[in-house]
């Protein structure tokens, strides 16, 4: 707008229409220097090239500021009917700065924050098209210039800031959501148990990490090796004593978890570095490689399967797994009853519980 304005003022109008333009090619030039899509640097020049179309043709400055507001118009509706149809538009635009996982894209938290965004969007964008173009049929080009530059930039700046704040804010406040804007980096607890031990996650590009998806054959040997190596560094000397030879272990796994079980893996950097497996509310195996353990990855994978039964979960673990029995608290797990594990482990245990707030 003031490219226009300042290139209007002093050479003209259609070299106001060049210097705008030639600004918004720029601008999309530079994102796409920067190897990201380009989409809000592209809807920019899709604007700058229809304006200058309508002003060329129309010769007059009206012509020329009309085609933004119908598209500001067309793009509040877009919004508006993202909403209703469940697929909002902030969801679209929140991955030019955030690589979400499958998982957090389709949970019910991330539409629900999004669509709060799209529909603020929606009237910033109607509401601000009627204003302007009740300046421009009823004002002067000066006037329209200051009041498109004062609910312009600024305004957008603003709400944009807001839809930051609230959308991290309202993932972070989300009990099923927030391992997944946690860094990789940042140090969990190493969990283990005889039925859930060590964990993994999947974190979005921001913060590099592994990537959850459904067990397929050929993860067959390494998730065994994984299982196996876990166990014997969570609890040496129980193993030492009741631990399986491998064949039952892979015996076990072939026909026991996987039949009974939804199974997940954790692949990171190409390998498999955690296991999840889990029927209905109960975590029956929940394991991390031991190479990838203290990277942050436990907190997701329970997140996981909170997205897998939103309505709660149940798992066991040794009484004497300490380590776990904080982490699991920490996310909110209740101890709901002391026991013995069946034969042939017969160890003392603990069944944990968790339910979403709100929920007895």
């Amino acid at each position: 707008m003031l490219a226009f304005y300042l290139g209007w003022r002093l050479l003209g109008f259609d070299a106001g229409i060049a210097a705008a333009t030639g600004l918004a090619i720029v601008g999309y030039a530079w994102e796409r220097g920067q190897r990201r899509s380009g989409l809000s640097a592209a809807v920019g020049l899709g604007v700058a090239v229809v304006q200058a179309a309508g002003g060329l043709a129309s010769t007059n400055t009206i012509g020329y500021f009309a085609p933004p507001l119908i598209m500001n118009v067309a793009y509040g509706c877009a919004f508006l009917v993202s909403v209703f149809i469940g697929r909002p538009l902030a969801g679209l635009f929140a991955a030019e700065s955030c690589d979400f996982s499958p998982q957090v894209r389709a949970s019910a938290t991330f539409r629900r924050v999004c669509s709060r965004i799209s529909l603020a969007w929606a009237g910033y964008l109607l509401l601000g098209s009627a204003v302007r173009s009740l300046v421009l049929i009823r004002g002067s080009v000066d006037l329209y210039v200051l009041v498109n530059v004062m609910s312009g930039l600024p305004c957008a700046v603003a709400l944009m800031s807001w839809s930051i704040w609230y959308g991290v804010g309202a993932l972070n406040r989300s009990e099923a959501w927030n391992p997944f804007l946690i860094s990789r980096y940042e140090d969990s607890e190493r969990v283990s148990s005889h039925t859930a031990g060590p964990m993994a996650m999947y974190t979005p590009r921001m913060s590099p990490g592994p990537t959850i998806r459904r067990y397929v054959s050929a993860d067959f040997d390494a998730v065994n090796d994984l299982w196996r190596r876990s166990r014997f560094r969570a609890f040496p000397d129980f193993q030492a004593r009741k631990g399986h030879t491998p064949e039952e272990d892979r015996e076990y796994f072939r026909d026991v978890v996987l039949v009974r079980h939804d199974v997940w893996v954790a692949e990171l950097e190409g390998s498999v570095a955690g296991l999840l497996a889990i029927a209905g509310d109960f975590i029956d195996q929940l394991y991390i490689d031991p190479d990838h353990q203290r990277k942050g990855l436990g907190r997701a994978l329970i997140a996981h399967a909170r997205g897998l039964s939103p309505s709660g979960l149940r798992l066991f673990t040794f009484q004497i797994n300490h380590d776990g029995r904080a982490f699991y608290e920490s996310q909110g797990f209740v101890a709901a009853r002391l026991g013995v594990s069946p034969p042939p482990e017969s160890e003392p245990d603990v069944e944990y519980h968790w339910r979403p707030r709100g929920v007895a």
